[in-house]
């Protein structure tokens, strides 16, 4: 049967970023890096018309949902239109990093898992992407890094009833505090019906020292958010996270905040880390990766951010960024895989036959995924190159 987590569930917050920036991912934190090159990128979402993802994995396939109506599909874009030079597997895109020393103990499972053909949402949103989705009586809220308007590294938020047409409601969070003062962005929310409060967690970056931590945010409304501090600080979940923290999602089950959020490390991977407690100001930080990189492929550079966590079944699911290693991160190529486990805090098992989506170039794009259960379908969301954003329906989950 499907249910979100928690109900009323939250979703990843993630990054973004363009080609042609060439700094280091470790100077500035991860998610500020990701950013960093938007206003370079992002005008040529307005430009692509039509796109096929690649691979396509058995579209349509029969399996634990009754076959639906397929999607109005974009037919004229083509993945390797867009900017950015293709990298062949052997053209040494890790030179420069040593080897991906990996912690990672988890098995990995098999299982058939099906998409959908994919189509193109958020309409005339500008860079309508990593959007974390919540529904509430019927309307789907998704708050998303806001670049639109004025805002730079804000929060928006924009509605929906159904998963495709979105409305922009405005920059419902802005930077400005002291730990938030050059991005408080890569939101995540989630609304407890216990104590009738919405909850963001968000990454901020400090204008001093360019510090990024995990961020708190309250809500009576989901429009208007009170800030709350630093929650997760670089160094707490210990050497993987000995730089920036950030991207968090998170949510809440029989009392407890479940906590996700990327650490990057001195040696310039991306891992996944874990929190938990009963109040998001005072949580307990496992030490080391929940989720870790591999030693090589496709996954060797990050297992970055993540989507909301949906439980099907006896498993709960996330859907995860990776990217193969390199100094630049926009040199690496980027796509999107799938996790599974029985407790919250693991351990994880990733799937075995590898990303679902991939960049068939270098550079971002498939990344940034959201997983979502609307109307009795989940459905992956995720960023294409230019800093759009598509859905599929998934298949052969649960």
């Amino acid at each position: 049967m499907l249910q979100s987590v928690g109900g009323i569930t939250t979703s990843s917050s993630a990054r973004t970023q363009g080609a042609g920036q060439s700094s280091t991912a470790g100077a500035e934190g991860f998610g500020s890096y990701l950013s960093a090159a938007l206003d370079q990128e992002g005008s040529a979402a307005s430009q692509g018309t039509s796109f096929n993802p690649l691979p396509e994995r058995d579209p349509w396939r029969e399996s634990w949902l009754a076959p639906r109506k397929a999607p109005e599909v974009i037919t004229n874009f083509n993945a390797l239109d867009w900017p950015g030079a293709y990298r062949s597997p052997d053209s040494g895109a890790s030179e420069g990093l040593p080897s991906a020393k990996s912690a990672f103990n988890g098995t990995h499972f098999s299982q058939d898992v099906g998409l959908s053909s994919a189509q193109r949402v958020g309409g005339d949103i500008f860079q309508f992407h990593f959007g974390h989705i919540v529904e509430k009586d019927g309307v789907y809220y998704s708050y998303f890094i806001d670049h639109s308007k004025g805002s730079l590294n804000d929060v928006g938020l924009a509605t929906s009833t159904d998963g495709v047409n979105w409305d922009y409601q405005g920059k419902v969070l802005s930077k400005g505090a002291e730990y938030d003062a050059k991005q408080a962005s890569f939101p995540d929310v989630a609304y407890d019906k216990d104590t009738r409060t919405w909850y963001m967690v968000y990454e901020g970056k400090a204008d001093h020292d360019d510090i990024n931590s995990v961020c708190l945010a309250t809500s009576s409304d989901g429009v208007h958010w009170n800030k709350q501090g630093p929650i997760i600080t670089p160094g707490q979940a210990g050497a993987m996270s000995a730089t920036d923290v950030g991207t968090p999602t998170l949510f809440k089950e029989n009392g407890v905040w479940n906590v996700y959020f990327h650490g990057l490390g001195d040696d310039g991977r991306v891992r996944i880390g874990y929190a938990s407690g009963t109040d998001l100001k005072h949580l307990k930080v496992k030490q080391g990766a929940l989720i870790d990189v591999d030693a090589s492929g496709a996954e060797s550079g990050t297992v970055g951010a993540r989507s909301s966590v949906v439980k099907l079944g006896d498993y709960y699911y996330m859907a995860y960024e990776v990217c193969t290693a390199g100094k630049d991160f926009g040199k690496s190529q980027w796509g999107t895989s799938l996790a599974r486990a029985t407790s919250p805090d693991g351990p994880w098992e990733k799937l075995s036959s590898g990303p679902l989506i991939e960049n068939p170039r270098q550079g971002f794009g498939y990344d940034g995924p959201e997983l979502s259960l609307q109307d009795g379908g989940l459905y992956l969301y995720y960023r294409l190159p230019g800093n759009g954003t598509a859905r599929r329906e998934v298949y052969g989950l649960g």
